[in-house]
Parts: C-alpha cells; sequence; structure tokens
C-alpha cells in the first residue's frame, strides 16, 4: 500500500503557495507566446553594447527610451538617428573634454551635429 506524506496547515500553505507562483508564471509564458506584442523584450549585451531586438521589437521602440550622453558609450550613441561611429567618438571625446554635458543642447557644439540632426534625436537624450 502507498502512504502519502501528511503535512500540517503551514506546509499545506507553503505548497499551495509555491504552486500557484509556478502556475501564474506558466500562465504568463503561454500568454506571451500568443500574444508577441505584450512585452517585447530587449537584450542589451554589456560586453559589446549591442542591442538584439526580437521579432516584435523595433528600433524605434527601444530609441523611444531617453539616452543618458553623460554615460552613454559609442556603441550605445551610435544606435540614436544619424548617429555613426564618428559622430559618437566626437560625442565621447566633447563629453570627456568638458567634464560632462549640462544641457542636452550642448550636443550642438559637437562638430557634425546641427540643428536638423539635433532635432531628430532631441527626445531620445538626456543628462540625468
Amino acid at each position: 500500500m502507498i502512504r502519502f506524506p501528511t503535512f500540517n496547515p503551514r506546509e499545506l500553505k507553503a505548497i499551495l503557495f509555491l504552486l500557484s507562483i509556478v502556475l501564474i508564471g506558466a500562465f504568463i509564458t503561454l500568454y506571451k507566446s500568443k500574444n508577441p506584442s505584450f512585452a517585447p523584450q530587449l537584450i542589451i549585451n554589456n560586453s559589446t553594447d549591442s542591442v538584439t531586438y526580437n521579432d516584435t521589437t523595433d528600433k524605434k521602440s527601444y530609441l523611444e527610451q531617453e539616452l543618458n550622453i553623460n554615460y552613454a558609450s559609442e556603441k550605445q550613441l551610435q544606435n540614436l538617428p544619424g548617429i555613426g561611429p564618428v559622430l559618437a567618438k566626437r560625442i565621447v571625446e566633447y563629453r570627456e573634454k568638458k567634464g560632462g554635458f549640462k544641457t542636452t543642447e550642448e550636443l550642438k557644439e559637437v562638430n557634425g551635429i546641427g540643428d536638423k540632426k539635433f532635432e531628430k534625436i532631441r527626445s531620445l537624450v538626456t543628462i540625468n
């Protein structure tokens, strides 16, 4: 005859709690797989500062998050529209020379960033 273990009320509550967490996690995973727009994933590889997007996330949605220009790496700056490797390097050099940006408008003082380019990235950058 098989004998099942008996649990006291406290152990039973803990088991039911853990089981409910597992079931909720499984439901969320299933829901996300059926509705990919529910939680787009952005994976940032810290070793290379590269950005990988899944099928439901585009570059625009990543860029809607403000990038701190006082701390961003050259690779991170290159994710901004119109900013390539050369301009990203100039931004970092300017930042190091001046001891950081006091305002985002100060970006216009970097050689290669004019009013048009600044307007494209204004809402995507911060100094906070």
